[in-house]
């Protein structure tokens, strides 16, 4: 697990709301305190998507793409105020992780999600990584490589952090 201070919030910030930088990520839950306090399960509605659309989805994770649910949260956030906090969980879809751990020994089959969270609290922006495995295993393989992989899509979005832990 890597937790990383993000020097430059607004430009993150800006990725998140108004870019695509994030959108290839699952959106697992977003809590926002601001003007109101928003709540977000991202949980995939089965009764709001089609058959078809569900089905593509699936595939990827049982969570919404988060460019689905991206304009909801720019509108939560967005205003003169900034938010008091904020709290957004991210999971890497199937095929991610799938490439992630290709190639290495890593069993892919052990591996139940590749996480990226956001928080932001007093005017410290910070994301941290996690990796959730199906059983217990003192193997970090499969954690080493979404922690490599993270730093590399940071650096490649030119996101200016300090690494903490």
């Amino acid at each position: 697990m890597l937790l990383f201070t993000i020097e430059d919030v607004k430009g993150l910030m800006s990725a998140l709301l108004q870019k695509e930088t994030f959108d290839p990520f699952l959106l697992v839950e977003a809590e926002i305190r601001g003007r109101a306090a928003l709540s977000v399960d991202g949980r995939l509605p089965e009764d709001f998507y089609s058959e078809e659309e569900i089905s593509k989805f699936r595939a990827e994770g049982e969570f919404s793409p988060y460019r689905e649910i991206r304009p909801l949260i720019f509108e939560g956030i967005r205003g003169k105020h900034t938010p008091k906090q904020i709290k957004i969980v991210f999971r890497a879809p199937n095929s991610l992780m799938q490439k992630i751990l290709s190639g290495s020994d890593a069993d892919p089959d052990q591996v139940s999600g590749f996480f990226l969270n956001l928080r932001f609290s007093n005017g410290k922006l910070t994301l941290s990584s996690g990796c959730s495995m199906k059983t217990f295993s003192l193997d970090k393989t499969a954690e080493k490589l979404w922690d490599a992989w993270l730093s590399e899509w940071m650096e490649r979005e030119k996101f200016y952090y300090t690494i903490m832990a």
